[in-house]
C-alpha cells in the first residue's frame, strides 16, 4: 500500500511517517517544496504528486496569522487545498485522512466534547478551528461516508513543535534555569502527544475504519506543565503566578471513547514522559501500535 502524507515536515507529519516507516508502508512524502498549499493547484499536479497513492494523510495547513495578514484570511487556504484535494480524491477513489482538531468545538456548550457535538464557524480555535470546521464540512459533501477518515486531535504537542508554543518555551526556559511566569496556571487542557495521535491514525489504516474520530490524551493544567518542565530539566526554574482574578477560567477536554472502542486506542505517553522525548529529540513508539 501507498501512502502519502502532505505536511511531512511539520510535528505530526514527522511522527507518522517515522511509525508508517517502522511498519515498512511505501511512503510519499509531501512537503511544501513539493506541494505549497498557498499555490494553486490543479488535477494534472495531483496526478503527478499522488501517483499511485490509496491512502493521503492531510497535514499540511495553515496553524498561524501571516505577518501582513491580521484578519486571519490567510487560514482560508487550509479550506480551499483541503476541498480541492477532496474533489481530486474522489474521481481517483483515493481515501483521505484529515488532520482536523478539537478547536472546531463550542466549547460554550460543551466542555467534553464527542464527536457527535456541535462543530461551529464561533468555535473555541478562532480563525483556524474555523477553517478547520469548514474544510471538513466540505470534506463530508464530497466524499464517500468510506472514503474518509477526520481526526480531531486535542492540543498535540511533542518534538518538532513550533518554539512559539507555551509547552516549548516552558521547556527551554526551564533548560536554562529561567524562572516561569503564569497567568491563571489552574486553566487546564487536554494534551495528547504526537505520537498517539500518530498511533491512532495508524489503526485507521489497519483496522480500515472510516469516520470521525476525538483523539486526546491527559488533562494537565498550565500550572502543572511548567512544574513538570521543571521535573523534566531538573531545572533550578520556578514558578511565578500572577494575580490576575478577572482572567477567564477555562478547562478544555476532549471525549475520546469513541477511538477507544472503536481503534483500541489508548495514550501511551504521559507529559513526563513526552517532554523527555522532546529533549532528547527522539521519537518513540509502542512495539504494537495497533492495541
Amino acid at each position: 500500500m501507498k501512502i502519502a502524507i502532505t505536511g511531512s515536515s511539520s510535528l505530526l507529519g514527522q511522527h507518522i511517517y517515522q511509525l508508517l516507516f517502522l511498519r515498512n508502508y511505501n511512503l510519499k512524502l509531501i512537503d511544501k517544496n513539493i506541494w505549497n498549499i498557498t499555490d494553486i493547484a490543479t488535477f494534472d499536479i495531483f496526478d503527478n504528486i499522488f501517483d499511485k497513492c490509496q491512502i493521503i494523510i492531510h497535514c499540511a495547513a495553515v496553524t498561524d496569522n501571516l505577518p501582513n495578514d491580521p484578519s486571519g484570511s490567510a487560514f482560508e487556504i487550509n479550506i480551499t487545498s483541503t476541498s480541492f484535494l477532496a474533489q481530486w480524491c474522489y474521481t481517483k477513489k483515493v481515501k483521505l485522512i484529515y488532520i482536523s482538531g478539537a478547536g472546531c468545538y463550542d466549547y460554550e456548550s460543551n466542555n467534553y466534547p464527542d464527536e457527535n457535538s456541535i462543530i461551529t464557524e464561533d468555535c473555541h480555535g478562532g480563525e483556524y478551528g474555523k477553517s478547520k470546521y469548514l474544510a471538513e464540512r466540505d470534506i463530508r459533501s464530497i466524499l464517500n461516508k468510506e472514503n474518509y477518515v477526520i481526526i480531531r486531535p486535542s492540543s498535540i504537542y511533542g518534538f518538532g513543535m513550533k518554539r512559539n508554543r507555551f509547552i516549548a518555551q516552558t521547556l527551554s526556559n526551564a533548560l536554562i534555569g529561567k524562572d516561569i511566569e503564569l497567568n491563571q496556571g489552574g486553566n487546564k487542557i487536554n494534551l495528547v502527544h504526537a505520537s498517539d495521535v500518530a498511533n491512532a491514525i495508524y489503526s485507521t489504516i489497519l483496522k480500515e475504519k472510516a469516520g470521525i474520530f476525538n483523539i486526546g490524551g491527559y488533562v494537565e493544567s498550565y500550572r502543572s506543565i511548567a512544574e513538570t518542565c521543571i521535573k523534566a530539566c531538573k531545572s533550578s526554574s520556578k514558578v511565578i503566578e500572577n494575580d490576575i482574578s478577572n482572567q477567564e477560567k477555562y478547562f478544555l477536554n476532549i471525549d475520546y471513547s469513541l477511538a477507544r472502542m472503536s481503534l483500541g486506542y489508548i495514550p501511551e505517553v504521559n507529559l513526563l514522559k513526552g517532554l523527555n522525548m522532546m529533549i532528547k529529540k527522539k521519537y518513540t513508539f509502542p512495539d504494537d501500535a495497533s492495541k
